[in-house]
């Protein structure tokens, strides 16, 4: 019976702690041209990316796809054909990726 509950404590601590952030994520260059499948309980959505149209935004972008910060995201607003609003509610990640600016492009 002890190591059932040590295997369910240690399954409960990795779920829901904090994700580690690290800083040397947000230097890793997007490919030329991805796309990100988003899945939501309304519906699954793609996002295609040109990094020659905006090379920042699109590194950024692609780092938050691939350290998880999109896992298990709000909707906010969703207006189609126009916008759609989301993002987490863990303070702790959404703090870690905004310490990290994105340099302007000119």
């Amino acid at each position: 019976m002890k190591r059932i509950f040590t295997f369910i404590l240690i399954v409960f601590a990795i779920g829901c702690g904090p994700r580690v952030f690290k800083t040397e994520w947000t230097k890793e260059i997007s490919p030329e041209k991805y796309s990100a499948r988003f899945e939501t309980s309304r519906g699954n959505f793609d996002v295609e990316v040109e990094r020659r149209l905006s090379p920042k935004a699109a590194d950024r972008f692609y780092q938050l796809i691939r350290h998880d910060y999109f896992k298990n995201i709000l909707f906010y607003r969703v207006v189609p054909d126009f916008v759609a609003q989301f993002g987490t509610s863990d303070s702790v990640v959404l703090n870690n990726w905004i310490s990290t600016k994105i340099p302007d492009e000119k």
